[in-house]
C-alpha cells in the first residue's frame, strides 16, 4: 500500500532586494527550492515579524508578485496587523 505524503507548509521568507523591496529574482529562486524540497504550501507576510514592518502597498504588491509565480502552491496569507483596519483590508485583498 502506497502511504500519502503529508502536505507541507512554509512559513516562508519575504526575499528583498539591495533597495530593500521584495525581489521576484529571489522570489523564484526561493520557489524553486520549496519544489526541490515537495513543499505544497507557502505561508507569506505571517511567520517572521517582518510582515510588521511592511507598508500596506509592499504587502499587496508581494501577494500579487506570489500569485504570479507561485501558481501551483496553495498560499495562505498572513494578514495580521497592529492596525485593525489594516488587517482587514489585507484579508479582503487576500481573497
Amino acid at each position: 500500500m502506497k502511504k500519502e505524503q503529508a502536505d507541507i507548509i512554509c512559513p516562508m521568507i519575504t526575499p528583498f532586494d539591495s533597495e530593500k523591496k521584495p525581489s521576484r529574482e529571489y522570489l523564484k529562486i526561493f520557489l524553486e527550492d520549496m519544489r526541490a524540497f515537495g513543499v505544497s504550501k507557502l505561508f507569506p507576510l505571517g511567520s517572521n515579524g517582518l510582515f510588521n514592518l511592511m507598508k500596506l502597498e509592499t504587502k499587496k504588491n508581494f501577494l500579487k508578485m506570489i500569485q504570479e509565480e507561485a501558481m501551483d502552491f496553495e498560499v495562505l496569507v498572513g494578514v495580521g496587523s497592529q492596525n485593525t483596519e489594516e488587517a482587514v483590508e489585507m484579508a479582503k485583498f487576500a481573497e
